[in-house]
């Protein structure tokens, strides 16, 4: 152990940050990083590449919140108090965010069909659309990539677990919406 000029000792080795193999034990996930830092650095790298991806389609007027509006479930067909809660905003934020998006092309509010109340449904417009296909192919891109690095069985088996590990997550966010709307496919998040 050496000591530091503080006069506190220095350990040899901490194992609390040691990392996987450094104990001695090649099975060793107890110590960090853990499974959320690692799904998070995972994710922020898919993150970056949408976002060059938007950028470089032409679409540099996409800001952060907006961003987070291409997240899965799409608001196609979505009422914005349902938007407001899924972004954590209150709804006079998210309505302002919509306001945005409606002037740059990317969403509409239309009245439900059917709906004698007027009640308004936000919609993706071509613009929106072309938007989300970006990301669509930036991810498939990006799954291809991972696919080639880890190889395609173990990459498979990944998003295996990962589909049992977001089932009842993916329940819950595909509530029955009123006025229909395109089939959401995009896992922006």
């Amino acid at each position: 152990m050496t000591i530091r000029r503080s006069g506190r000792p220095i350990p040899d080795r901490d194992t609390r940050t040691a990392p996987r193999g450094a104990t001695g034990n090649d099975n060793d996930r107890a110590a960090p990083p853990f499974i959320g830092a690692r799904l998070r650095y995972s994710w922020q790298r898919v993150r970056q590449k949408i976002k060059d991806d938007i950028a470089a389609a032409g679409f540099t007027d996409v800001t952060e919140p907006m961003f987070l509006v291409f997240h899965y479930p799409l608001p196609d067909a979505m009422r914005p108090a349902d938007l407001a809660r899924r972004l954590g905003m209150t709804r006079q934020a998210t309505n302002y965010l919509i306001q945005q998006m409606e002037v740059l092309g990317y969403l509409e509010r239309r009245v439900a069909k059917g709906d004698t109340g007027g009640r308004r449904l936000i919609h993706l417009t071509r613009r929106g659309w072309q938007v989300v296909e970006v990301i669509f192919a930036s991810l498939r891109d990006s799954q291809a990539q991972l696919a080639r690095r880890v190889g395609e069985k173990r990459f498979a088996d990944f998003m295996a677990v990962l589909e049992v590990l977001s089932a009842e997550e993916l329940v819950r966010l595909e509530p029955a919406r009123a006025g229909g709307g395109k089939k959401n496919s995009i896992s922006t998040a």
